[in-house]
């Protein structure tokens, strides 16, 4: 689980600073649809 957090922290820090360079949104919204798609997501119930 620590390694869980670790790379989510610094998956989002990365998408922080990008975000402040290119001065555009895209980058936390691209982390945001990963995380969601991948860490998060859920198994339909059958």
């Amino acid at each position: 689980a620590e390694d869980l957090a670790d790379f989510l922290l610094s998956s989002w820090q990365g998408a922080m600073l990008r975000m402040k360079v290119e001065r555009s949104p895209e980058p936390l919204e691209r982390f945001k649809a990963i995380i969601f798609k991948t860490v998060f997501a859920r198994e339909m119930p059958q």
